[in-house]
């Protein structure tokens, strides 16, 4: 919760004023960096810097599912920065986000794929790309990864995520969450609406050839209308988005092979580590002031808070020890 708002919290719990909310705030962040170094020694300890034990059993399918979030910033955080905003400034910084779990099974009634209970560990970091595949190579390492049947890479289209699969888990299945692509879809069908007879049933149709893995039909639709120079360009890199991905975008084999095709514990990820803490109204932080707190929500949402209410050290004297 806001500083101010655990420091009238802790008052009305205890009945005393333990901490102002400057003092709780400088404890979290002294908190988190500690529990974040903590972290990384726990991975690094978990495997001692070498493969684990391939021989050993593991669950049957990994999944590492990535996003990225912004979050709203103090100005001097983002000077330089580009962004969408008509001055052309960035408002926000990218915090990039990790959500791993394991799957077993799938419900008996439905075939849907499910997830292992209580198996999703979460990241989240302002580091840029390469320093974020050190943390998620670490987690993964520190999960036992390697030792799944099958692992899986799913995320949206954006080029970081696809480049850290190729080079960090080239033989894991890559799939784009079906969710943002069906997005692309209606983007797609809103740039062209013009020029469309049906703006509903082209869609649908698709969405239908979406599903079914068939990029290439999409393509083909766009290049089908009669549209003007202004917006053949435009449509035909909207476009590309699907052949690009093509493999990436069978969607139809995905669930038939008992696969999840969305990023939904990833988008929760964002909203409850991110979005609830450091977006609500009138917010802006310095990375410093914000990194230390995803760090603790992260932890906390993957139950291992014993990194974070670690025991105190104590000093044993000659004469307590004799």
């Amino acid at each position: 919760m806001p500083y101010a708002k655990a420091d009238t919290f802790v008052d009305t719990v205890t009945g005393t004023r333990l901490a102002s909310a400057s003092t709780i705030a400088r404890t979290t962040r002294t908190v988190g960096r500690r529990a974040s170094a903590a972290a990384a020694a726990e991975a690094t300890a978990a495997t001692g810097g070498h493969l684990v034990d391939l021989a050993a059993p593991g669950p049957d399918k990994c999944y590492l599912v990535l996003d990225g979030t912004g979050a709203p910033m103090l100005p001097d955080q983002t000077t330089g920065r580009t962004g969408k905003h008509r001055d052309g400034r960035a408002r926000t910084r990218e915090v990039k986000i990790a959500c791993l779990f394991t799957s077993c099974g799938t419900d008996p009634t439905t075939g849907d794929p499910l997830q292992d209970p209580g198996s999703a560990t979460y990241l989240a970091t302002f580091a840029p790309a390469d320093t974020f595949a050190e943390h998620l190579r670490a987690e993964h390492n520190r999960r036992r990864f390697a030792q799944c049947r099958q692992g899986v890479v799913l995320g949206d289209g954006a080029r970081w995520i696809w480049t850290i699969a190729d080079r960090d888990w080239p033989s894991y299945t890559q799939i784009v969450d079906w969710y943002h692509a069906t997005e692309h879809i209606h983007d797609l069908a809103k740039l062209v609406e013009p020029h469309l007879d049906d703006r509903p049933a082209w869609t649908q149709t698709l969405l239908d050839q979406l599903w079914a893995g068939n990029t290439h039909t999409i393509t083909a639709a766009v290049t089908a209308l009669d549209l003007p120079d202004n917006l053949t360009n435009q449509a035909t890199t909207a476009a590309a988005y699907f052949t690009s991905n093509h493999n990436r975008m069978q969607y139809a084999r995905f669930t038939a092979l008992g696969l999840f095709v969305g990023s939904g514990t990833v988008e929760s990820a964002c909203s409850s580590i991110v979005g609830q803490r450091a977006k609500q109204a009138g917010m802006h932080w310095t990375i410093t002031g914000l990194d230390p707190v995803l760090q603790l929500r992260a932890l906390t949402q993957s139950r291992r808070d014993h990194l974070i209410w670690q025991p105190p050290t104590t000093q044993t004297t000659p004469a307590q020890a004799a």
